[in-house]
């Protein structure tokens, strides 16, 4: 028998849907056990007072922090995930004014994107930095942040896919000279 691969049918007089309802049933009873240990813990910590009630607090923070930084990550993130998908750095001094992203499904397939004031300067070294753009009268992604700020101004569009790290991602920049406004958004599949 190869690895991963069946070349015949399971030995010893079970089938294979017996097999996988035997092995549905020991997961269901180990999650419902992990829950039932977990909600007993719960308890016990409860009933010990000022002190259990305070672990259980920093518990039940240990394991939503991450969910929450999931689904809002903080300015570094952008800034790192546009270097590391890229190879392109937000000037200093920047401020975000609007950001937004999707939680990443089980393949780490997400989009998102950002707006950012910049100064000046900093504007013009940030097109220096994306190459030659092309004007348009309205912004191409799909993001929902900025729409209405951004719908009328006039902007210079940057496709940096083909600078992406990965062949799964969609890379793109719009900057609005005028208003100092650079709006960053990507989506990978």
């Amino acid at each position: 028998m190869a690895f991963g691969h069946w070349d015949a049918p399971p030995t010893g007089g079970a089938s294979l849907a017996s097999t996988l309802a035997t092995m549905e049933l020991f997961f269901l009873l180990v999650i419902f056990g992990t829950i039932l240990c977990v909600f007993l813990l719960a308890g016990w910590l409860w009933k010990r007072g000022r002190v259990g009630q305070s672990m259980l607090a920093l518990v039940v923070l240990g394991f939503c922090w991450p969910l929450y930084s999931a689904f809002y990550p903080s300015e570094s993130f952008y800034r790192d995930e546009l270097h590391r998908l890229a190879q392109v750095d937000l000037p200093q001094g920047v401020i975000f004014l609007e950001k937004e992203t999707t939680f990443p499904d089980h393949f780490g397939d997400y989009s998102a994107c950002f707006i950012v004031r910049l100064a000046p300067s900093a504007m013009d070294e940030f097109k220096s930095k994306l190459g030659a753009g092309v004007p348009v009268n309205e912004l191409l992604s799909s993001c929902k942040p900025g729409a209405s700020r951004l719908s009328k101004a006039e902007a210079i569009a940057f496709d940096l896919t083909p600078r992406a790290t990965r062949e799964d991602a969609v890379i793109s920049v719009q900057l609005v000279p005028s208003e100092s406004l650079a709006k960053v958004s990507w989506e990978l599949w």
